[in-house]
């Protein structure tokens, strides 16, 4: 166990090696910390369990991206606390939030780098995403080389079939809205010509894993897809690495190896963006040029709605020019479990 400190405050974490096995886990998170804590879990497949009545341990990953997801944790938490005689865990960016009082106890971020996943949900369950009703576990996932006008993914779906091919961890910049920098840990890569045999060998498609990838990764990425001819998916690209690299990802894509292309813009509107502390400029430029892509590659997004007392009127047209839009509520980051659980009810309804 370790004393960790942050600007949440400071806080008890257990390491993996503390845990008791054998261990179910499951995943409310984002596909970084699912395919981090999968990379361990790949090392030891007989620690791991899909099936939490054999478990003397059960740690679920979390998410704490707004309070909606904390809540969803927090269900997901009280869920599983309901098995007897087990430990429960909470992995993930949660656990790292020391100013929040948790059920279970804090886990260290749990991978081991340049480990090849070949299990997945034999190994970590993964949770059904809340903000989606009725959610089809088994919704489409689109082959490489169809095209939009014949084939969309379901929501909650975007990803969630690809293979993970982890090539970083972590965020250095600071837009004011976001947490990523203190839960994720010190940001870094690992190193490209390493994974090109994980990256081969890999089921399609596959998705590069990254908080938030660098121009020179992506760089590197795009010649390996075009050297490999295989394609490749790309997620979390800020808006100025995404601009660096325009002329490559538009060629890439002619070539029908750039699968899916996932920019997080978040806001259309320069007052917005700004607030936020996001490049404005790089920003409205790639919401204007995402249609240049080939059709073959399918282009999402994410957008912050009811920011501050800022208007939600400029995001239409970001929904016209991408194929799917993922959007959050506006989180102060202070947590109220009476006002998220009313936030609840007034996005979804229950």
């Amino acid at each position: 166990m370790r004393f960790l400190q942050n600007r949440f405050g400071t806080g008890e974490v257990y390491e993996i090696g503390e845990v008791k096995k054998p261990i179910f886990a499951t995943s409310s998170a984002c596909m970084s910390v699912y395919s981090d804590f999968l990379s361990w879990a790949n090392t030891q497949p007989m620690a791991t369990f899909h099936n939490r009545h054999v478990a003397n341990s059960i740690i679920v990953l979390s998410c704490q991206v707004t309070d909606l997801a904390i809540l969803n944790d927090l269900w997901t938490l009280e869920k599983y606390n309901r098995c007897k005689n087990v430990d429960l865990y909470i992995g993930g960016c949660l656990a790292y939030r020391f100013d929040i009082p948790l059920p279970a106890k804090r886990l260290l971020r749990t991978c081991c780098d340049y480990q090849p996943i070949v299990h997945t949900s034999s190994l970590v369950y993964f949770e059904k995403p809340f903000w989606v009703p009725n959610f089809d576990e088994g919704g489409w996932s689109r082959p490489p080389d169809s095209l939009l006008s014949t084939c969309k993914p379901k929501s909650g779906h975007l990803f969630r079939r690809h293979y993970p091919l982890r090539i970083g961890v972590g965020c250095s910049k600071s837009c004011s809205y976001c947490t990523i920098n203190a839960t994720r840990g010190d940001a870094y890569e690992l190193d490209t010509s390493r994974l090109v045999n994980e990256f081969v060998n890999a089921r399609d498609p596959v998705l590069l894993i990254a908080d938030s990838p660098s121009a020179k990764q992506l760089l590197e990425w795009i010649e390996v897809a075009k050297s490999q001819k295989k394609s490749i998916s790309i997620r979390n690209v800020e808006p100025q690495v995404a601009r660096k690299i325009w002329n490559e990802l538009l060629e890439l894509s002619e070539m029908k190896l750039l699968h899916t292309f996932h920019c997080p813009v978040q806001a259309n509107s320069e007052l917005v963006l700004r607030d936020m502390g996001r490049n404005v400029d790089d920003t409205f430029y790639i919401i204007n040029h995402v249609d240049e892509f080939h059709p073959s590659t399918f282009t999402a997004t994410n957008i912050i709605v009811d920011y501050k007392n800022f208007s939600n009127q400029h995001v239409d047209k970001v929904y016209q020019m991408f194929d799917y839009v993922s959007w959050n509520p506006f989180w102060d980051g202070v947590w109220d479990r009476d006002v998220a659980e009313r936030r609840y009810r007034r996005y979804f309804g229950t």
